[in-house]
């Protein structure tokens, strides 16, 4: 049977060295992030976005949306229905008002 038992004799001092100087595979792509370097850490081409995008063909179905524009509901949705006992709203309420 093994013995699940883990030893580890580093002292505390040693633990602690090793975690300082400890890297992980960001620290590496940190590192590399100026380099010009090529694979999977190269420096990407930027992109910019004018604000318009390109015209879909007539016959594509993602041409126009079919969906209507919803009509308002002509309430807040955010709104919260107080919940618990009346001494507990009203406490809540003390709590919101400025002093």
């Amino acid at each position: 049977m093994i013995d699940p038992k883990f030893t580890n004799e580093a002292t505390m001092q040693e633990k602690k060295e090793i975690i300082k100087n400890a890297s992980t595979m960001v620290d590496h792509a940190k590192a590399n992030e100026a380099t010009e370097r090529g694979g999977r850490y190269a420096k990407q081409q930027e992109t910019t976005f004018t604000g318009e995008l390109p015209k879909m063909p007539d016959g594509n179905p993602w041409a126009r949306d079919p969906v209507p524009k919803e009509e308002p509901l002509n309430y807040d949705i955010n709104t919260v229905e107080p919940c618990g006992t009346a001494a507990e709203i009203e406490a809540s309420l003390q709590k919101e008002k400025p002093e």
